[in-house]
Parts: structure tokens; sequence; C-alpha cells
């Protein structure tokens, strides 16, 4: 898992991805937790896989809203997506994150049309592609057209 810091991929013996989180020879000490259809060795800092996961998806949704660039972002607003995707929103200066905030935040805070609930950063590509629905409610809808 490059590009998160004091990740280390490890063998495992069930075939699953595996990934010790810890600082140097610290991760010994972790304990094993499923976690998204893989295994996980467990620290105090497992925060950051979730940190990573989420930037992922952020970066997902930025990648989608550029490949649709005249449809959801205009102006300024591209360049500082592409920024975020290469450099990080930490990289915006205080011009740059009120633009952000403005004109592309909205989009990584969507609620879902039907149960008004914020959708995950890792829904949000589908829902804008799609029927603007999150996946519970998408699949709910989809059993009652059959």
């Amino acid at each position: 898992m490059a590009g998160v810091a004091g990740v280390e991929p490890v063998r495992g013996n069930e075939g699953n991805a595996q990934f010790a989180i810890g600082r140097g020879t610290g991760a010994e000490h972790c304990h094993l937790v499923k976690w998204i259809g893989f295994s996980i060795q467990e620290d105090s800092s497992m925060s950051r896989i979730g940190e990573w996961l989420d930037e992922q998806a952020e970066v997902e949704v930025l990648a989608f809203l550029l490949e649709n660039e005249g449809e959801y972002l205009q102006g300024p607003a591209v360049g500082i997506a592409r920024q975020v995707i290469r450099d990080g929103r930490h990289s915006l200066s205080e011009r740059q994150l009120f633009v952000f905030d403005r004109y592309i935040r909205p989009y990584l805070e969507l609620e879902c049309k039907r149960c008004n609930i914020q959708l995950p950063a890792c829904e949000i590509v589908h829902a804008l592609s799609e029927d603007g629905l999150c996946g519970w409610c998408s699949h709910q809808a989809g059993k009652m057209d059959d």
C-alpha cells in the first residue's frame, strides 16, 4: 500500500491481502482484525488506513468530476481539483480552499435522494452517474423494479 506511512505488506496464510500497520518492528504487538474482505493487523494507528481509504475515494470522485468537466466543475475549480488529486488538500492556499469548499465539497457531501443520508465517498461516483441513490436505496429500487 504505497502512500500510507507506516503500512507494510506482510505474507498471509489465508490468501487475503494483509498489511502490518505500525512503526518499524512494533507491528508484531498488533492484533488481527477482519475488515472489508481482507486482513489488517491493527495497532493504535488503525485510523490511518481509514483515512487513506477516504482519500482514495475522494480522489476517485474528483477524477470523475474532471472526466465530466463541463457538467460538474468549471473555471478555477477544475485546476483546484487537479491539484488536490496531485498534491492533496493540504496543498491548497486559503483562496483555493474557499473555492474548494464552495464548488467541490458539495459533491463530496452528497445525500441520497431517497433516504437523505450523506453518501459515503465510495458511493458518490455511482450516485452521480446513475440515480442519486445510496447503495442500499439503489438496491431496494432495483428489487421493486423486478
